[in-house]
């Protein structure tokens, strides 16, 4: 491991949670991500997120995709009569 890794896990390790019940070097690390792969891909493709173990943060992340995935079903369905 880099030292900017052992010092960004220490850091994680001893970050305690904030007010929301989530770790600022976890929300950094969602916001990163979100930044670069877009909302959507992030949350419904990218990861899982493992390694947070913000139970409010899974609870909402698995609210998000099951919404989406309803809404989308629900908007845009595949099309199965191959007549239309």
């Amino acid at each position: 491991m880099s030292m900017k890794t052992d010092v960004q896990h220490w850091y994680c390790d001893n970050d305690p949670p904030e007010a929301d019940g989530m770790r600022a070097c976890d929300r950094a690390k969602v916001r990163k991500r979100v930044d670069s792969e877009g909302f959507d891909y992030c949350f419904r493709d990218y990861s899982t997120f493992p390694e947070i173990k913000d139970a409010k943060f899974h609870l909402l992340r698995k609210a998000y995709i099951d919404a989406a995935n309803a809404l989308e079903k629900y908007a845009c369905p595949e099309d199965k009569d191959d007549d239309l």
